[in-house]
């Protein structure tokens, strides 16, 4: 099994992917989604790697019509549930985003917080293409992932230390000529201590626009943030927007 098939890694990590602050920063994030993606009103949009539905919920309140996507099964349970808290909804689907894909249905897509470069190259492309077949033309892709920066400035070696109340130790290892990040963490569990690893893909501004445009996409974006700002040597996130042609 691979790592990112690990049920209970992603539980382990819940809290920290969706703790108070990134929970409360969702709606001035979709806020700057909406005008990056050009949504008009009542949009069929497609939140790709949604987790617990931060942004699903979101694009719901505003009105717009949305399918959100997951691999992890306690994701989705908790993203119907917050749909149900909200009055909002949403449809949730249970699927792994290298396998997903809704004919001509969507008039935007989304792929946030780094939730791409997990898989081998070739699965990544499928991903793209999937996007690619799901979106109307004239529809947009909004993908926010690793950037340039991380590879320039690599993480290293270990460190130790507490977040949202559990311990961690973590390693990393760069693999400059594959570009890739792996990172080991232990952290403790009601006094039990466990062992996890992951792995991402550092891709180029250049090889993004190559795979969108593999998948018949034309990137009219690429910056370092929600807000659109030009995208740095050194930047550590990347935003990616692509259209599919009319």
């Amino acid at each position: 099994m691979e790592w990112h098939e690990n049920e209970e890694y992603w539980e382990v990590l819940a809290p920290l992917m969706f703790n108070e602050e990134r929970m409360a920063a969702a709606s001035d994030e979709v806020d700057a989604i909406v005008g990056l993606l050009e949504l008009e009103p009542n949009s069929a949009v497609l939140d790709l790697a949604c987790g617990i539905g931060r942004h699903s919920v979101e694009l719901a309140k505003r009105g717009h019509r949305v399918t959100g996507v997951d691999s992890t099964k306690h994701y989705i349970k908790e993203a119907k549930a917050r749909c149900k808290e909200e009055s909002v909804n949403v449809e949730f689907i249970h699927q792994d985003m290298r396998r997903f894909q809704r004919g001509g249905t969507f008039h935007a897509a989304l792929n946030m917080r780094t939730s791409f470069g997990h898989f081998p190259r070739g699965e990544d492309e499928q991903v793209i293409r999937n996007v690619a077949n799901s979106l109307r033309p004239g529809g947009h892709f909004l993908m926010e992932l690793a950037g340039p920066g991380i590879l320039n400035e690599p993480p290293k070696g270990m460190k130790t230390y507490t977040m949202e109340g559990m311990d961690f130790w973590e390693e990393f290892k760069v693999d400059l000529e594959a570009k890739r990040i792996e990172h080991r963490f232990k952290i403790d569990l009601d006094g039990e201590q466990r062992e996890f690893s992951d792995g991402y893909r550092i891709y180029s501004p250049k090889e993004m626009t190559e795979m969108m445009e593999l998948a018949g996409l034309d990137v009219i974006g690429i910056y370092s943030d929600l807000g659109g700002t030009e995208l740095m040597d050194n930047d550590r996130m990347m935003v990616v927007v692509a259209m599919k042609p009319e």
